[in-house]
């Protein structure tokens, strides 16, 4: 089954690439890199996208409200087709990262004990990682996570390229998912959209 992604930025496409190359869908699009704004104002378009070949749509949560349920309300109209895979990240993209505790903790150079046993329920998982780079006992991870502090990012000059290549090479999907629900139902959800469009597969 072939597949389009609608992600916020290259972290999120990097997890929606490896989520569906666990459930043997081919990634035939990405649309990426322009933020929520652009993807909320893309929805319509992608439900009309998503009758002729599915989409996965993945956002972040960001703040405690609205939840996931209500934000699909507000994104999508009623009668979005159910190939249309509207999917939130519980808060952040980054929470997905932290799931794979041990693998992250090798990546960033600290120590495992130093990882939220929940990431679902950190207030801002990217904070959160950038914390622990803080500490790290890796230079590249230091300078290249960590905001610089005579600059206005808020996060370091290699962010957007370090973390999609941890997803790439280091990160374990099941692990993740056994212990962050969103990305479980994800992966589930996804999973389920396959078997339904493409049962031969």
């Amino acid at each position: 089954m072939d597949i389009i992604l609608a992600v916020e930025d290259a972290l999120a496409e990097s997890l929606a690439r490896a989520i569906a190359a666990a459930q043997d869908v081919n990634v035939a699009q990405c649309l990426q890199k322009r933020g929520k704004t652009y993807l909320k104002q893309r929805a319509h378009a992608l439900g009309e996208t998503a009758k002729i070949i599915p989409v996965l749509m993945l956002i972040d949560q960001d703040t405690p409200t609205p939840c996931p349920s209500d934000l699909r309300t507000d994104w999508l109209q009623a009668d979005s087709p159910e190939s249309l895979l509207f999917r939130v990240a519980v808060m952040e993209s980054e929470a997905w990262l932290l799931a794979d505790r041990k693998n992250v903790a090798e990546f960033l150079g600290v120590s495992m004990n130093r990882l939220p046993m929940n990431p679902d329920a950190e207030p801002d998982p990217k904070q959160t990682i950038i914390n622990l780079a803080m500490k790290s006992r890796k230079r590249a991870i230091r300078s290249g996570l960590v905001p610089q502090r005579a600059k206005t990012a808020s996060i370091g000059p290699e962010y957007n390229s370090l973390l999609p290549e941890f997803v790439m090479t280091q990160w374990d999907l099941d692990t993740a998912s056994a212990n962050s629900k969103s990305l479980a139902r994800t992966v589930r959800c996804l999973g389920e959209l396959k078997a339904r469009l493409d049962p031969s597969g």
